[in-house]
């Protein structure tokens, strides 16, 4: 989970500590792959920040799994300020390759209680 928006500061201090993070795994284990899934709070709309990390995906060879489904809902306007702040990110082309087979929300499954 990354800093919400209008806390840049701490969002570009976790992303670095990401980057120590995978850097030292990687050291001790060049050969695994490498999966983040989860709230990046990187909204399409937040150039700095998709900006930012596709230079951090870039620098460490992540590919991004395509979640065509808006993934924050907010549950207003029917929809239509729903975010594509989720990522899922891995560091290898897998054979089959990393893939969403199903999105589960609040609204279609109540067993589900958060709103991404």
């Amino acid at each position: 989970y990354l800093p919400t928006a209008g806390r840049e500061s701490e969002f570009v201090e976790a992303v670095s500590d990401l980057d120590d993070c995978i850097n030292v795994l990687l050291e001790k284990h060049p050969d695994d792959t490498v999966f983040l899934r989860g709230d990046f709070n990187v909204s399409k709309s937040n150039h700095t920040r998709t900006g930012l990390l596709n230079f951090f995906c870039t620098n460490h060879g992540l590919l991004q799994v395509n979640i065509s489904h808006p993934t924050y809902h907010h549950f207003l306007g029917n929809g239509s300020c729903d975010s594509h702040i989720d990522r899922i990110l891995f560091s290898k082309q897998l054979s089959p390759p990393e893939e969403l087979t199903e999105i589960y929300c609040k609204i279609t499954n109540p067993l589900v209680e958060s709103q991404h």
